[in-house]
């Protein structure tokens, strides 16, 4: 019986053999897909970030915290540009460009203003143009500054302005007192005050010495500006004389 049932077993065996091998091949094969799988989920779900991706994510994060900050900064420095643009507006003084002049002496207008036209020179015997007013005031009155200003100069020219004065204001004018004492009373530099007393009434310009205007003071307006003389009368409270109407 024995030999029976071995025989049959070897029969079997010959005939389904193959199919039982593949069988457990497919076994074998399921088997090791199944752990494969599992082992690989295990480790992606374990397995840390690559550096590649950390890095992204540190810049993403950096970014997200610079932002805020970029914008801080640019409003704390318009913030401080505004503040100094108002310190400055405060501490620095604006120039007084509508300063409202006084006369230098208290007298007419002996000689008016005829720039760049021509008027007949008495003394020089030919027509030349008038620079400035001429107004009458006695030798040894007091000159005053027609507004607050720097002197600018101080010289004797021995001809047409003889000793004179030039004072520099904040509105852009030059202000020039002619044919004064040789003794005044600033120098160069000076820092001067409206109504401040300059020097005194002389006879020291040549030019018109033999007009018949008596005593009196030279007086010029120049716009720097422009770099041209300016009419007197336009800024002084002065009368013309009777005879110069």
């Amino acid at each position: 019986m024995d030999k029976k049932f071995f025989q049959k077993s070897s029969n079997f065996l010959k005939k389904e053999g193959f199919y039982v091998i593949l069988f457990v091949c497919l076994c074998i094969i399921a088997s090791v897909a199944a752990i494969t799988t599992r082992n690989s989920k295990l480790k992606t779900a374990t397995l840390p970030n690559s550096p590649d991706k950390e890095v992204a994510m540190e810049k993403k994060e950096e970014t997200k915290k610079q932002l805020p900050n970029a914008d801080m900064v640019k409003k704390i420095t318009e913030t401080n540009n505004v503040a100094s643009k108002t310190e400055g507006s405060k501490t620095t003084p604006v120039a007084n460009t509508s300063t409202k002049l006084t006369n230098p002496v208290k007298g007419d207008i002996v000689r008016a203003y005829s720039y760049p036209n021509a008027v007949w020179c008495e003394t020089m015997g030919h027509y030349r143009s008038m620079k400035g007013i001429d107004i009458s005031a006695k030798v040894g009155t007091d000159v005053l500054a027609v507004a607050e200003g720097v002197v600018e100069e101080v010289d004797n020219d021995k001809t047409e302005r003889g000793q004179y004065v030039v004072i520099k204001h904040a509105n852009g004018l030059l202000s020039v007192y002619s044919n004064l004492d040789e003794k005044v009373s600033v120098k160069k530099g000076d820092k001067v005050k409206q109504n401040q007393p300059i020097g005194k009434v002389g006879k020291t310009a040549t030019t018109f010495s033999e007009e018949k205007y008596g005593d009196h003071v030279n007086f010029q307006l120049i716009n720097t500006t422009k770099n041209e003389q300016v009419d007197p009368t336009s800024y002084l409270s002065l009368k013309v004389a009777p005879n110069n109407k």
